[in-house]
């Protein structure tokens, strides 16, 4: 049964002002659902017969184009279901009805909106990266609709982002990457009707993952027996806590008492949300002071001075390597393979929702591959 709506005048609730609301009223196989407009008058002002806010009010002109709009957005919601003979629900209709309208059906407008809606849901990190992301596209183009769009504006963007800013090929596919995500939310939320960079090809590399064999991790080990600075004594230590654990650096630097209890490590990771428990190994335990629950574990300091430690940390170890704290969360996992734990084990520590991501590890122990076809030389 074809869905019909009406615009009326609630009387059977009046606010203490006297007024009653407008509203949207929605029949669905005979079943009705009423839907504010977030305006209201007085009876005597409103006009039954028309629908309307009569002369009378003083705001009539502003309720009367809000019910226009309302009735434009019902009937094409209305018009659009039938037409591809698709039966509309009420939670069909609130979606569309109630999607945000963006000026010009600009692209920046709505970007800003998902990145103010996401804001307490993601990390301050990545709300950051998007807000960055965001204005990459802003430079590149000032003024975008989404009916700009296309295959051709993203390969255009792409050289842009090569050729002027000099981005190499995994930061580029970030962004292109990030366009997609955002144009696919926005059919979600019914902003537009389809994704016309959907089967948009984004050709990925494997980025090179620095990562510590357990030889080079031993050496900075024997570092802590020797007589260090006190700051890098201090980065030292949360640098193997994380590499024994496997956690970020914003979950070493939030890392409290009270997330240690039996042995274990307890906490939601900043970046996801998700919760892990990661059983500690005795040299983990060994790096531990004594606090109270709410207190933080380490004093760490902000990432570009703890990288800088960790590069003169590696010169001292005489380990050839750029090293940067995400290297003790790489590090983690490949001598976690290295070790033969199972790798189903690895990803759950690690946190990782795809046994996929998990995987990109195994395919940088290929030295390990070598040692293992050295065993034909037996033959």
């Amino acid at each position: 049964m074809k869905a019909t709506y009406k615009i009326i005048h609630r009387t059977d609730f009046e606010k203490k002002n006297g007024e009653n609301s407008i509203c949207l009223r929605l029949t669905i196989n005979r079943k009705m659902k009423r839907y504010s407009l977030n305006i209201s008058c007085i009876q005597g002002q409103w006009n039954k017969d028309k629908c309307c806010v009569r002369l009378s009010n003083p705001d009539h002109g502003k309720m009367n184009l809000l019910i226009a709009s309302a009735r434009t957005r019902a009937e094409k919601i209305i018009f659009d279901y039938t037409l591809v003979n698709k039966a509309l629900t009420f939670v069909d209709f609130e979606r569309e009805f109630f999607a945000p309208v963006f000026q010009n059906n600009s692209f920046h407008a709505y970007l800003n909106y998902t990145i103010k809606e996401t804001e307490g849901i993601l990390s301050s990190e990545t709300i950051r990266t998007h807000l960055a992301l965001g204005s990459k596209i802003k430079k590149f183009r000032p003024n975008l609709s989404f009916s700009e769009i296309s295959a051709h504006f993203m390969d255009s963007y792409k050289n842009y982002l090569f050729r002027a800013l000099k981005n190499n090929q995994n930061t580029y596919n970030k962004s292109l990457v990030f366009i997609k995500a955002i144009m696919n939310r926005a059919v979600k939320d019914g902003a537009i009707k389809i994704n016309p960079v959907k089967e948009y090809k984004i050709h990925r590399v494997t980025g090179i993952r620095e990562f510590l064999n357990i030889r080079e991790l031993q050496k900075l080990e024997d570092l802590m027996k020797e007589d260090l600075m006190p700051g890098l004594r201090n980065v030292l230590k949360y640098f193997l806590f994380a590499c024994y654990s496997g956690l970020r650096y914003q979950d070493i630097k939030n890392l409290k008492y009270g997330n240690i209890e039996s042995g274990m490590i307890t906490l939601s990771m900043h970046k996801t949300k998700d919760r892990v428990t990661i059983p500690m190994i005795n040299k983990s335990k060994a790096l531990l002071g004594r606090g109270f629950p709410e207190q933080r574990i380490f004093k760490v300091y902000a990432n570009q001075v703890t990288n800088r430690y960790l590069k003169e940390l590696a010169k001292k170890a005489q380990i050839r390597k750029k090293l940067s704290f995400h290297c003790s969360r790489h590090t983690f996992a490949t001598v976690s393979m290295e070790l033969g734990i199972p790798i189903e084990y690895i990803s759950s520590l690690l946190g990782h929702k795809d046994l996929k991501t998990t995987q990109l590890y195994a395919k940088i122990l290929d030295y390990k591959k070598i040692e293992a076809m050295k065993k034909w030389e037996s033959l």
